[in-house]
Order: structure tokens, then sequence, then C-alpha cells
């Protein structure tokens, strides 16, 4: 979700001539890259709303014909089963969803809530203020021993209420 979030942004900077388009493709890219090889359900669903707003937003046609061409170009490797040629975990928990439309091949939604409820209750238990846990610290203290899939729950457990306000 972070880099669908740097990728809209880096695409309004390379937009708004605050950023050179070649750097903000070579940047866009390799966010992109990253996404895709980061095989989240949740961070594709939010780059792929990000940039339908974007999109929209702008209302360029430039933007608007390359977006297509982008779509028409992903599809076409798609059909022609280029998909071989994604990263293993993509084609397990993304490209298994979309091919046969079942939400629960998508990943671990239950265990991700059971993080976020597990990190909410650590908030409370461990009376995070203006100070968190420390980084890194969740999965020391989880039960489960893996971070908690939520970039806003992360920062407050681990950051406190100043690194949350700072991330907002």
């Amino acid at each position: 979700c972070l880099n669908a979030m740097t990728i809209i942004v880096t695409l309004w900077l390379g937009g708004a001539g605050h950023l050179r388009r070649s750097i903000a493709l070579v940047f866009v890219s390799v966010m992109g890259l990253a996404t895709v090889l980061t095989s989240s359900n949740s961070g594709l669903i939010a780059l792929g709303a990000g940039l339908g707003f974007y999109l929209l937003s702008t209302l360029s046609l430039r933007s608007f014909v390359g977006a297509l061409i982008l779509v028409a170009l992903l599809v076409t490797a798609g059909y022609l089963g280029g998909t071989h040629l994604l990263p293993a975990t993509f084609q397990k928990r993304v490209m298994l969803a979309i091919s046969s439309g079942d939400i629960s091949e998508a990943g671990t939604f239950a265990e991700r809530r059971d993080l976020m409820i597990e990190a909410l209750d650590m908030i409370e238990e461990k009376k995070v203020g203006l100070l968190g846990i420390g980084a890194d610290q969740f999965r020391v203290f989880s039960v489960r021993k893996t971070p908690v899939h939520n970039a806003f729950l992360i920062v407050w457990v681990e950051g406190g209420v100043i690194a949350l306000l700072g991330w907002i």
C-alpha cells in the first residue's frame, strides 16, 4: 500500500513538472515491480483505486490513453500466457484469485484481521501513548511473531501517537 501511495505521488510530481518525467518513469517502474513482487492484494487494490482516482482527477486525454495502452498490454500479455513470467507468490496469491473469481484464494484476510485486533489490544495493554513500543517490536510481542499488515496500526503501536500523526 505504501508503494501504491508513492506511485500516485510520483505520477503527480511528474505530471506537474516537479520531477523529470524520465525519473518519474524509473521510480514508478521500480515501485510497480516492488508491488508485484510483494504479491500484496491490498497493495494492488490500493494502486488500482489510486490510479483510477488520479486519472479521473487529471482528466487528461494523454494520461487516459497511456493508461488504456498499459491496461491493453497487460491484458494481452495475460491472455497470451505471459502470467508464467510473474513471481510464484504473485501467481499463487493474486492470479489464482483473479482467474477463479474467488476472493478467498487471495490470501489470509482472517489472519490479518486477527493481527489488527492484536495490535489494537497491544495499544491498550501497553498503554501506547505519545511514544510506541519501539521499531520492529510488534513481532517480538506478537503471539504470531509477525508484524501487523496495516501501516497505520504498525506506526501507532511501534511509534506511538506522535509517529501516527506524523504519518497521517
